[in-house]
């Protein structure tokens, strides 16, 4: 969606990427230094599915919004 000069995602991006494999952080930081827009760690949500198989967003716990920070920063 396009509003004015700026380019809206509505529904965010979805990266189907590892949390604990170094190699997604270092997609991400490929990702964002050539994006046409600015990430910020505050702004991802991390998908998890519980043991009863329902799936929900959370907001990244203090150890990968770390790694998120030094990554796409």
């Amino acid at each position: 969606m396009v509003m004015g000069n700026r380019v809206m995602f509505p529904m965010g991006i979805v990266f189907p990427l590892s949390t604990v494999e170094p190699a997604s952080f270092e997609f991400l930081r490929r990702f964002s230094t050539d994006a046409p827009f600015k990430m910020s760690a505050k702004h991802f949500m991390v998908g998890i599915t519980a043991k009863n198989g329902k799936f929900a967003w959370r907001k990244p716990d203090a150890d990968i919004l770390a790694k998120l920070e030094d990554y796409i920063s």
